[in-house]
């Protein structure tokens, strides 16, 4: 399984992706924007540990993580 991570001003969202691609599941949570670099990293370990979680109760692990930034 895969995570990607999609980090954004507004909400950041990850998900948990098998080889062929498909969904196995979604964490969205709001973006702590006065919270700086800190929160924006507890939030990124929170999602990741989510959805870790929920890749191990499947039985299989995490074999890589992306994360994207949007911005200019």
């Amino acid at each position: 399984m895969v995570i990607g991570l999609d980090v954004g001003g507004t909400n950041t969202t990850g998900g948990l992706a098998a080889a062929d691609g498909s969904l196995r599941a979604k964490v969205r949570k709001p973006t702590d924007r006065h919270g700086g670099a800190a929160a924006g990293l507890v939030l990124i370990a929170e999602i990741v540990s989510e959805l870790a979680a929920e890749a191990e109760r499947d039985g299989v692990g995490v074999e890589r993580i992306g994360v994207g930034f949007g911005g200019p």
